[in-house]
């Protein structure tokens, strides 16, 4: 999660004032309307950013809104509140480089879909197309052996170490065959950062799934 933001409103009657109106989203600050007459004030508030951290399931949020004249006790008689549109901002695993994906953590296999995801990298001609972004930290003397063994749409696919994501030092760029099999042996002297970025040709995108292995160094005894 990114950011949240909301839109709402709140219709003084009753002989309420607009500018008894008042309401905040999760504890954020306290909105106010303004006016001494009846009527519908609207709001939209934020982007705030208290819930901004790495989520599953559902997400909880809080609408508080108050009166300060007529009365007391939760009723709509003076303030009513209505039309609450609760926007959430959100970013996929993989979906760029900071969620990039680590496949040490995932069991291979990995079954996804650039559908949802943003063209954020030109990277092997990638510039028109949805793309994810993977990575996995290859030791020296190490290698890492990763492609497709299938997918639904026409994919290009790029492998890279060095820099800063998506990498600056290019390993393969490979537009066909989707489903070829890409090697690299890291012999840099130091663990590399390798990048996997997944495209398409053109604009296309759809699901895939991504294989791979990893084959430590060998260490000499003695």
């Amino acid at each position: 999660i990114t950011g949240h933001s909301s839109t709402y409103d709140i219709l003084a009657t009753g002989g309420a004032w607009k500018s008894e109106q008042k309401s905040r989203i999760n504890g954020n600050a306290t909105q106010s309307g303004s006016g001494n007459s009846g009527g519908t004030q609207s709001y939209s508030v934020g982007s705030y950013t208290d819930l901004n951290s790495i989520a599953s399931g559902s997400v909880t949020g809080t609408f508080q809104c108050y009166r300060t004249w007529g009365g007391s006790g939760c009723i709509s008689t003076y303030q009513n509140m209505s039309n609450w549109i609760w926007s959430i901002t959100y970013t996929l695993p993989g979906d760029n480089c900071s969620v990039a994906i680590d496949l040490s953590a995932e069991t291979s296999p990995y079954s996804g879909s650039t559908a949802s995801m943003a063209n954020d990298y030109s990277n092997c001609s990638m510039g028109s197309s949805n793309d994810m972004v993977f990575y996995y930290d290859v030791e020296n003397g190490a290698t890492l052996t990763i492609g497709q063994t299938t997918n639904a749409y026409d994919s290009r696919h790029t492998l890279r170490y060095g820099g800063t994501c998506p990498g600056s030092t290019q390993i393969v760029c490979t537009d066909d065959p989707d489903t070829q099999t890409e090697s690299w042996t890291n012999t840099t002297g130091s663990t590399q950062r390798v990048y996997w970025t997944q495209g398409g040709y053109s604009s296309s995108n759809g699901t895939f799934t991504l294989a791979w292995t990893y084959t430590s160094p060998c260490t000499a005894n003695g």
